[in-house]
């Protein structure tokens, strides 16, 4: 069973990336840049999962964090 931190750690992780690589970006980047959606979309395939993994007992503590919107952000980018 893994360390539920790493859970939370991938979600951190991916959030800084997104923060990084979207610095400076538009709509219009996402919507240009395969490179760049392509990385947008396999890190919110990342939060996703790891939000999905979270134990509930973790989320019961943590109500003001989107644990479900993350899981359903990911399902809907995935499966459209």
């Amino acid at each position: 069973m893994k360390d539920d931190r790493v859970y939370i750690r991938h979600i951190l992780d991916e959030i800084a990336f997104l923060r990084k690589i979207s610095d400076g970006k538009t709509l219009q980047d996402l919507r240009n840049d395969d490179y760049f959606a392509h990385a947008v979309r396999s890190a919110i395939e990342v939060i996703g999962e790891a939000a999905k993994n979270v134990p509930d007992r973790i989320r019961t503590e943590n109500p003001d964090i989107p644990w479900r919107e993350m899981a359903a952000l990911r399902d809907r980018v995935i499966h459209g």
